[in-house]
């Protein structure tokens, strides 16, 4: 009886010793899976054995007989490792199971914005940024570390450059940078331009903001709303001060005032200074003439005075320099003896500021008379032209007598 249990013992002895042995010759990897940040590294162990091999998707690799082998996610991600081992009283080689090295895909980070990028000027605002990425944030303005911005949330309060950079939660230290600046800008209020406008009386004038971008406008005409006036530009025919209010995404923007005024046209007049059409006033305050008769233009007729030659119905334009008028009609009637008279000389111009100029078909002498029939200035008929200077004359009316062989012709002249 003895005998049989001291078999049984050792049989049991043998089969548990040989359990044991065979456990430990296959090799164990550890960690059984890894999966690896970019940039990061990480070692693969196996249990103690005699010899190593690693193998790298089932190639062995040079130099890699340590019980250990590092890892690292630039080129190994996507492999399967094992190791080859040997030991004492294991039958032969033995290898271990695959571990598949795995590694973190990123999208590029990214910002959204959860309010539009304007702020209203004047007025308390901000604009809100949402960061793609969680762990180990830092938002920069121009450039500078903001203190404390380190949440992927951002409420910006002023215009200038923001950006960020950060980390996934998964690989805190995997770094990355936006990649681009987030403008902030602020709203620009509404300039409408010419900031001010004079017209001439009976015209009209476009007033107009620089931008047409603006979501709406409304125009107004000294503090009070125009009816119908929400366009980029307005037609103003009434004096006074306009400005217009825009709204460019719920911010509502007003412009400084534009001043529009009417020019107070000189409007000439009319008169008949000998046989003379004379515009009052002349050339010392207008410009750019044009007689007409029965409303057609007459040709090379662009003096301040006209010699009318038939009979009509006279009318004359001319510029103040800003705006165009053109007098009254003059009705007139022209004589034989006006017309004969008209081809033996000519004065001019008529209004005068001080200077005359007399041609004539004879030598004629010239005198010049105050409305009171005093002599204020001379001269002898020494030939048929003559350069009159009387500015230092008063402004008024005067007469001139033109003697001659032929006779003597009285003609009026004004002085501006």
């Amino acid at each position: 009886m003895k005998r049989t249990v001291r078999y049984l013992s050792s049989l049991l002895l043998s089969v548990c010793s040989a359990t044991i042995i065979n456990a430990q010759c296959d090799p164990v990897i550890t960690p059984a899976t890894i999966t690896l940040c970019p940039n990061e590294t990480d070692t693969l162990w196996s249990d103690a054995h005699d010899t190593y091999q690693w193998m790298k998707d089932g190639t062995p690799i040079s130099g890699a007989n340590s019980q250990y082998i590092v890892v690292d996610a630039n080129n190994d991600v996507g492999s399967l490792f094992s190791v080859i081992t040997t030991t004492t009283g294991c039958t032969g080689p033995d290898t271990s199971a695959d571990v598949l090295v795995d590694g973190w895909m990123f999208l590029l980070p990214y910002v959204v914005n959860v309010t539009n990028t304007m702020l209203c000027p004047g007025v308390p605002d901000s604009v809100v940024f949402d960061f793609s990425l969680d762990s180990n944030v830092q938002w920069y303005f121009n450039g500078n570390p903001i203190p404390g911005a380190t949440n992927d949330t951002l409420v910006a309060y002023n215009t200038g450059f923001y950006t960020a950079e950060g980390a996934p939660s998964v690989c805190p230290n995997y770094i990355m940078q936006l990649g681009l600046q987030l403008s902030v800008d602020s709203n620009v209020p509404p300039v409408i331009a010419p900031d001010s406008l004079e017209l001439c009386l009976g015209s009209m004038g476009t007033l107009a903001t620089t931008l047409v971008t603006y979501d709406s406008f409304q125009w107004y005409l000294n503090g009070q709303q125009v009816l119908n006036s929400n366009t980029a530009s307005f037609l103003a025919s009434i004096d006074g001060y306009y400005h217009v209010v825009t709204d460019e995404d719920g911010c509502i923007l007003a412009s400084d005032s534009a001043y529009v005024y009417f020019h107070t046209n000189i409007t000439p007049v009319i008169t008949l200074v000998g046989n003379d059409l004379v515009s009052v006033p002349g050339g010392s305050q207008l410009s750019n003439f044009q007689w007409y008769l029965n409303g057609v233009a007459i040709q090379g007729a662009n003096d301040s005075l006209y010699t009318p030659t038939a009979s009509g119905s006279y009318t004359v334009s001319a510029s103040d320099g800003t705006c165009d008028d053109t007098s009254a009609a003059y009705q007139h009637t022209v004589s034989v003896n006006e017309v004969k008279a008209n081809r033996s000389f000519r004065l001019y111009p008529n209004p005068s500021p001080g200077e005359v100029f007399i041609t004539s078909t004879e030598a004629v002498s010239v005198t010049v008379m105050d409305n009171i029939g005093r002599v204020v200035y001379r001269i002898a008929a020494t030939g048929k032209s003559h350069h009159l200077q009387l500015q230092h004359l008063s402004k008024g009316i005067y007469t001139i007598n033109l003697a001659g062989e032929k006779g003597s012709v009285f003609e009026k002249i004004v002085l501006e």
